[in-house]
């Protein structure tokens, strides 16, 4: 199915396209469910496999790991978004207790990407 619409703001899509991005997201949610699972350093070979797609095709999405990293960070941001709102309590002590709160989500939410990512920072430019 193509549709090709040529007024401003109109969307060109095709099946390939869909499916590219399909795969695309595919693979940062197999990054996402490995590593909450637990595990440590992730071989591109695992994410594919998680992700069933090729490793060729991972890496045509992602020309490497530390660029796949990056994407899993932008997906991280949006998990965390809601953090930034207008506290709800008036009081400082109130206030206090909910950006601990909200640090608490962010400190054990992302505990495990940052050991992940530490784990290549060192052999990543991209990452460092």
């Amino acid at each position: 199915m193509f549709m090709n619409m040529n007024g401003p703001g109109d969307i060109e899509t095709d099946g390939r396209r869909l499916r590219s991005q399909a795969s695309r997201e595919r693979i940062i949610d197999a990054v996402v469910a490995l590593v909450e699972e637990g595990h440590g350093i992730l071989a591109a070979e695992t994410v594919a496999e998680r992700a069933q797609v090729g490793l060729r095709s991972l890496f045509r999405h992602f020309g490497d790991m530390a660029t796949l990293y990056a994407a899993v960070l932008g997906r991280l941001g949006q998990r965390f978004i809601h953090l930034q709102r207008p506290y709800e309590a008036t009081d400082w002590p109130g206030r206090v207790r909910e950006s601990l709160g909200r640090r608490m989500q962010v400190y054990e939410g992302g505990l495990p990407f940052t050991r992940t990512f530490n784990a290549h920072r060192d052999a990543s430019p991209t990452m460092a």
